[in-house]
């Protein structure tokens, strides 16, 4: 992260992001899997919990980074290009902590909290 932002400051957007793909690249194949296979086990519990019925169920990715840019519409764009579902929280994490009271409130909310500190592997 430390790269990209240095390169943000010295050679704009474009070359950031270019140094940013270097990084992350090679396991955005990997994090679609990851997702694609979270939301095959949620839509199966979903469904023994509304006795097999998996038609009426519709899990949903809602895409969250710290701050809630560039990198949360990288992902989002990515994961709707795959064909999956998602929503960004606006605001990053401040935003997912006050919409999170939200989402706790529905009826059978199911929630999965991925936390961590910078640089632990979330993405892998």
């Amino acid at each position: 992260r430390h790269s990209v932002g240095l390169t943000y400051k010295q050679q704009g957007q474009h070359a950031a992001v270019r140094e940013g793909l270097k990084h992350v690249g090679p396991g955005l194949e990997k994090m679609v899997e990851k997702v694609d296979a979270a939301l095959s086990e949620q839509l199966k519990r979903m469904a023994e919990r509304q006795g097999g019925d998996e038609q009426s169920t519709t899990p949903q990715v809602i895409v969250s980074c710290w701050r809630g840019g560039m990198r949360s519409a990288s992902v989002s764009w990515l994961l709707s290009t795959c064909g999956i579902d998602n929503k960004i929280v606006p605001g990053g994490y401040k935003g997912f902590r006050r919409d999170s009271r939200l989402l706790f409130e529905a009826k059978d909310a199911a929630v999965a909290v991925l936390a961590g500190r910078t640089g632990v592997g979330k993405t892998e």
